[in-house]
């Protein structure tokens, strides 16, 4: 059945389906798989379909013609693998596609794609991997493999920052590029992509240091300024503007903002840490999610990319991913099963709760996708 009238996009939910893992220790989860939802214009959710994805499949993306969606399953004792799907382009519903690709690493939690390309991050052995496209949506064997050096883990952290622990692989706004936030380490890499024949080359730059202790995780780049990206530092809870010369390679390190009242812990034996950060459409507001405290932050981003806190928002669980489509804001409620919906403020970006919570078992990530 087509989408209706009023139909704004169609948003996949990724679930843990077994072992998780939280900042403060381990669950287990029976997720369903992928979910796939329709966003109306009013905010409304309504769910269409339900997909198996096989092991946590916990970061989705899909390929810049929307035609495939690629699924990490995220697995701490043995290798990873990423799935393919091709999009029913009228019902949003997943079709899997043969075979799977082994991602070499544990704790694959981070996928993005190019029209060449896919690369993804193994959290918990430290390394990224790229993978050629085929025409049919599936990918070849691994093209480019780099593992981070063991011992490169900060220590700061000692319960997370014993080794590099890859978080994103983040696309530069021309492809070009790709940006690794190394929570573990305290670092940013930074990898040039190559066309031909296929390769993830290690910047001539030195990877950028963080602050001791700050566990950089996500960034997410300016719709309105290419060259500037924000990253969200989960273990001290802060967001750091930043910019970035492709042709230099070279990352300068802005002023950080916490995401937090000053009243909150965080670092070691912290009550909350930072998980997904967005940016709405017109580079005016950015969010970012705070598990323990259980809440959105909202900053208003200025001309210079300095950033301003204006408050937080209780979401009702902890929420460690969310999505724009403007004007609205969905959270996916890790712990209580349900996924919210807010509506910013056209003028101010603050937030508004619309309707009521709806349900969707253990979701880990969402990834909405507009016509």
């Amino acid at each position: 059945m087509a989408a209706s009238s009023d139909f704004l996009a169609h948003l996949y939910v990724g679930t843990f389906t077994g072992t998780g893992f939280n900042p403060t220790g381990s669950f287990e989860a029976d997720g369903k798989g992928i979910h796939v939802f329709e966003l109306s214009a009013d905010g409304a959710l309504a769910e269409k379909s339900v997909h198996e994805a096989g092991y946590n499949p916990t970061y989705l993306c899909t390929d810049p013609d929307k035609q495939f969606l690629y699924a990490v399953n995220e697995i701490h004792d043995k290798d990873g693998f990423i799935l393919t799907y091709a999009i029913d382009q009228t019902t949003g519903s997943l079709s899997l596609l043969s075979p799977k690709v082994s991602c070499r690493g544990t704790a694959c939690c981070h996928v993005s794609a190019t029209r060449q390309f896919v690369v993804a991050a193994n959290y918990l052995s430290g390394s990224v991997i790229l993978f050629r496209r085929q025409p049919n949506g599936l990918l070849t064997d691994a093209v480019s493999f780099d593992k981070h050096a063991q011992d490169s883990g900060s220590g700061v952290n000692p319960g997370r920052q014993e080794a590099p622990h890859a978080h994103q692989v983040a696309l530069t706004p021309d492809g070009r590029h790709v940006l690794v936030p190394d929570l573990g380490a305290d670092l940013l890499r930074v990898y040039q992509l190559l066309d031909d024949p296929g390769t993830l080359v290690p910047a001539t730059e030195p990877p950028v240091a963080f602050p001791p202790g700050s566990g950089p995780r996500h960034l997410v780049f300016d719709p309105t300024t290419p060259s500037r990206f924000f990253i969200v530092c989960e273990l001290l809870s802060f967001v750091i503007p930043c910019t970035f010369d492709p042709e230099t390679q070279r990352v300068e390190l802005g002023v950080a903002c916490s995401s937090l009242p000053a009243d909150v812990k965080v670092g070691v034996g912290g009550d909350s840490f930072c998980a997904a950060i967005r940016i709405s459409s017109d580079g005016k507001n950015l969010y970012v999610s705070n598990r323990g405290h259980n809440s959105l932050t909202h900053f208003r981003v200025g001309n210079d990319g300095a950033l301003d806190r204006k408050g937080t928002t209780p979401v009702g669980g902890i929420p460690r991913d969310f999505t724009i489509v403007d004007p609205f804001v969905i959270v996916g409620n890790q712990d209580g099963g349900k996924l919210v919906v807010f509506k910013m403020d056209e003028t101010t970006g603050s937030l508004t709760a619309v309707g009521e919570p709806v349900a969707c078992s253990w979701p880990a990530t969402l990834l909405a996708v507009q016509p």
